[in-house]
């Protein structure tokens, strides 16, 4: 990132956020193109109409950052060197989980290594926390993709094995036997 100081645009930060507003102009207008929804006024356009509506946040967001004082050049060389390890920790964890979902392990897994690798990379030492904060999080987030949205994801063991817990779960709850 480029930096500045006192009373200096960041032109860098001015760039992306213009850059991130006039990507918001563009899925904005695309969503206005798309055909109406239901009676219940929910189409295929919401979707595109709130990440416009989060880029137009970010854009702004980041244009107020240019303007932002910020330390001088050489305090800011002082303080962002980048660690390495930790790049490669969050790198490794990300193959990790690009091997488990193309080769069968499935998406819960991945997530949780991806997850458990990420919170190591920046410095918590709680891997038996972290790996079940990992698997919660990613059922919460298989179950609301495959039931509530109805998008599939990568299946392994574990998804199979939630799937029929879910589908008992939902039995249960509405007075089906399954």
């Amino acid at each position: 990132m480029q930096t500045r100081g006192r009373g200096r645009i960041a032109v860098s930060e001015l760039i992306i956020g213009l850059v991130l507003l006039a990507l918001a102009a563009v899925i904005f207008a695309d969503a206005q193109r798309l055909a109406p929804g239901s009676m219940y006024g929910v189409g295929p356009s919401e979707a595109p109409t709130m990440i416009a509506g989060g880029l137009v946040l970010l854009g702004l967001a980041t244009l107020l950052a240019a303007w932002r004082p910020r330390a001088s050049d050489n305090e800011f060389a002082a303080e962002g060197a980048i660690d390495t390890a930790a790049v490669v920790v969050i790198m490794a964890a990300l193959v990790a989980l690009i091997a488990l979902m193309t080769l069968g392990g499935g998406f819960i897994l991945g997530c949780t290594v991806l997850f458990a690798g990420t919170a190591w990379a920046f410095g918590r030492r709680a891997p038996v926390a972290d790996i079940a904060i990992g698997l919660v999080l990613a059922l919460i987030v298989y179950a609301v993709f495959t039931r509530a949205l109805t998008l599939g994801l990568p299946e392994g063991p574990l998804e199979k094995l939630v799937q029929r817990g879910l589908d008992l779960l939902i039995g249960a709850l509405t007075g089906r036997s399954g």
